[in-house]
């Protein structure tokens, strides 16, 4: 284990580990006292900071997103919408990514074109619309979809296993999560529609079930209990505690497999435009961002997957070695028939990761929220 990853757990030495991976059907079965919604009267003051923080991650990005025109961004600019908010609530290895290997290249790249198929080692620059670094990664992805594990579900995680773990904190998790009491599921008519890790969870769950409505059952239980007197370490709470982060860490590595899917049904093809391939670019960049995320955890003992999983993964998405000077995803774009298996033995290895049944596999192709119409 590497310094940084002590030094992270030593900062969350209060976290308690009570995790009881239970499967029994009757533990997860509500009683009739539980309320089928989420109830919260005062959501929006006990969760402000995570709100807030959520605000200030969609400023940054944006702002990175608006180089796919071939603008040239103003670097201060952008240094200072990397606030120390979102600095201080991520990890010590997604922060020093970002501020080592990222951040400094959105300015000095933005404003050129690159073309990843005729000069692939010129680059960073505009590729048919998309801005992407020397290495054929989108800065806006790996800035923003590796926050949601190496910085919302940490800070998340953080409070949930704290042993004064409260029903005001679970409106907490609801808004590192990215959505809200009404749990609106991907609805395009919510007053206040999802966002982050929530927004793909929707996209990943039909209505018949799945990781969004796993969540949120959890989420509501838990809640309950804790309104009702329980103890924040008392199976009750702990059992839907797990199962909440289980749903929400599945549903990142599911979103992942969507991306993939995506980008091998581009690279594949006999003659993809440029277009066509600035977009499987683009969809590969949010695929090895959300791994990227929950391999910059400081610790495996916050998931599901180990970090040998998780690097072996990112090495055959060319991230190679865990190191971005090494990385060369461009070759998905330039070179795909050499490299498009890799692909799909990344999404082999999630699937024996988290047991994804084949029958999942398939449905992770699918975004839900549209086919459901919701």
């Amino acid at each position: 284990m590497n310094i940084q990853k002590v030094i992270a757990i030593s900062l969350l030495a209060t976290v308690g580990f009570a995790s009881c991976n239970k499967d029994d059907d009757d533990d997860n079965n509500t009683s009739p006292s539980i309320p089928n919604s989420y109830t919260s009267n005062n959501f929006d003051v006990n969760a402000a900071s995570q709100i807030e923080l959520g605000d200030q991650l969609e400023a940054l990005a944006s702002k990175i997103g608006e180089g796919d025109d071939g603008s040239k961004l103003d670097q201060s600019e952008v240094d200072a919408l990397f606030t120390s908010d979102i600095d201080g609530a991520g990890t010590f290895n997604y922060t020093n990514f970002i501020e080592s290997d990222v951040l400094p290249l959105v300015g000095p790249e933005s404003g050129q074109q690159w073309d990843v198929v005729a000069n692939p080692d010129s680059g960073g620059g505009v590729f048919a619309g998309r801005f992407l670094s020397y290495t054929g990664l989108e800065h806006k992805q790996l800035v923003e979809k590796a926050y949601f594990m190496g910085g919302h579900y940490i800070q998340a995680y953080a409070i949930a296993y704290d042993d004064n773990f409260s029903s005001a904190d679970v409106d907490k998790l609801l808004a590192l999560y990215g959505t809200n009491p009404e749990f609106p599921m991907g609805a395009s008519n919510a007053e206040v529609a999802d966002r982050f890790s929530a927004k793909y969870a929707a996209r990943r769950t039909p209505e018949t079930g799945g990781f969004y409505l796993d969540a949120r059952k959890a989420l509501i239980i838990a809640k309950y209990h804790l309104d009702n007197g329980a103890s924040p370490e008392s199976f009750e709470v702990r059992d839907q505690i797990d199962n909440f982060f289980a749903a929400w860490e599945k549903s990142i590595a599911a979103t992942a497999i969507n991306y993939m899917y995506s980008t091998l049904d581009v690279i594949t093809k006999s003659n993809p435009t440029d277009e066509e391939l600035a977009d499987a670019l683009h969809a590969h960049s949010e695929a090895v961002a959300f791994i990227l995320g929950a391999y910059q955890l400081p610790s495996s003992e916050y998931l599901i997957a180990s970090d040998s999983q998780l690097e072996s993964v990112l090495s055959l998405l060319k991230f190679n070695d865990i190191n971005y000077d090494n990385s060369n995803a461009y070759l998905f774009a330039s070179e795909p028939n050499d490299h498009y298996l890799d692909i799909s033995i990344a999404m082999d290895q999630l699937q024996e990761t988290y047991n994804f049944t084949d029958d999942q596999m398939e449905s992770f192709k699918i975004n839900w929220v549209n086919e459901d119409n919701r």
